[in-house]
């Protein structure tokens, strides 16, 4: 079992909207998913289609469940869809903290809530609140992982270097470490100021930074105003799809089965895109596109400005890559769409829906072994 928490101590840079929808995409792939509404605002709660007002008894119940008074986590959990459960949060979540005032181990309430879960989920989504106090530090001692999403602001960014040193703080004082990773979300690459927030993420968090770009989409708050998570309400939206994309990422660091049997699909389809080893030509045409960059597994999928295509007139844009020998899938960012390549025929499954585009850069060897056969 694995637990996530998502948090940053800056308000509205999407922690909500990540976690309602992460755990919503991990569920349509088939994990049982619980989703833990952390925040006293209860908008996770309410993304979900539950109004908190109705809910007899919520995650505050468990929190400050005492010998006399005991109420187990499993005990409030609300079924919001196949594979999908919620503990719901209220407005008196707020007084945990006050409730709590120096009770012995009241920074692991919550993670003694959810021991013994491992057999019923694969994963856990903890939603946090804005602030680094009581909840958020119960959070962060039951996680494993914590995903920090970042808007297009320095003071979100600033919000991770302040969540890094409380993470450090419980380190140090649990022996309890956990692994961050930075998530780049409400970015539009067609703005400069968007493409300079995700460099600096790209070039301060490194290979710790998730490659999946959340794109803005007014679309987001629609769903969370009726109650639906957005794969759900939209499912062919972008931001649609870089939730599920998310979803993929965090299950491949797993090594799933059946990402291995996806890979071994793609190698053993015959009749690839053929180039010769050294520098690739990628060609995109659009004349209504801004900026197209190129992702794909020889740059990790990451759109930096190495994979960025410059523009030649009437719509075309075009870079060089150079690519050792070997069969590869990607994909075109054009102006926050992912969209495959139309002037390559060879195709694969995407994770989540449509495909990829598959070339094989063939060496000088292939090549020379390749031309024997076809002489004899």
């Amino acid at each position: 079992m694995r637990i996530l928490a998502v948090a940053n101590q800056k308000g509205g840079c999407g922690k909500t909207t990540v976690a309602v929808n992460l755990a919503c995409a991990l569920a349509d792939r088939g994990r049982r998913v619980l989703l833990v509404d952390l925040d006293p605002q209860a908008h996770a709660t309410a993304a979900l289609g539950v109004d908190p007002a109705e809910v007899h008894q919520n995650l505050y119940d468990v929190l400050t469940a005492s010998e006399d008074r005991q109420v187990t986590l499993d005990r409030i959990l609300i079924e919001r869809g196949e594979n999908l459960f919620l503990a719901p949060s209220a407005v008196f979540l707020s007084a945990v903290e006050q409730e709590l005032s120096g009770v012995p181990g009241r920074e692991e309430r919550l993670l003694k809530a959810i021991r013994g879960l491992d057999q019923f989920f694969r994963y856990i989504i903890l939603d946090c609140p804005p602030s680094l106090g009581l909840l958020t530090f119960n959070a962060l001692r039951a996680a494993g992982e914590v995903l920090v999403p970042v808007e297009p602001s320095s003071f979100s960014l600033r919000g991770i270097q302040l969540l890094q040193d409380s993470v450090e703080i419980l380190e140090n004082a649990s022996g309890h470490a956990l692994r961050v990773y930075p998530i780049a979300n409400n970015i539009n690459l067609r703005t400069r100021f968007g493409r300079a927030v995700l460099e600096e993420i790209r070039q301060r968090f490194g290979e710790r930074a998730m490659k999946t770009i959340i794109p803005p989409s007014t679309r987001v708050k629609e769903a969370a105003a009726l109650g639906r998570p957005l794969p759900w309400f939209d499912p062919s939206n972008s931001a649609t799809r870089a939730f599920k994309n998310l979803a993929w990422e965090i299950l491949s660091q797993e090594e799933e089965p059946e990402i291995k049997a996806l890979e071994e699909r793609i190698e053993s389809q015959a009749s690839p895109h053929l180039v010769e080893e050294g520098q690739v030509l990628f060609r995109y045409q659009d004349p209504q596109a801004s900026t197209v960059y190129v992702v794909g597994e020889f740059n990790n999928w990451t759109p930096n400005q190495e994979a960025r295509l410059e523009p030649k007139g009437q719509g075309l844009f075009e870079t060089r890559i150079d690519l050792k020998p070997g069969i590869y899938q990607y994909r075109f960012i054009v102006d926050g769409r992912w969209v495959e390549d139309p002037e390559n025929p060879r195709t694969a499954p995407a994770p989540f829906g449509g495909v990829n585009s598959v070339l094989e850069v063939r060496g000088e060897k292939e090549k020379t072994q390749e031309e024997a056969e076809a002489a004899s």
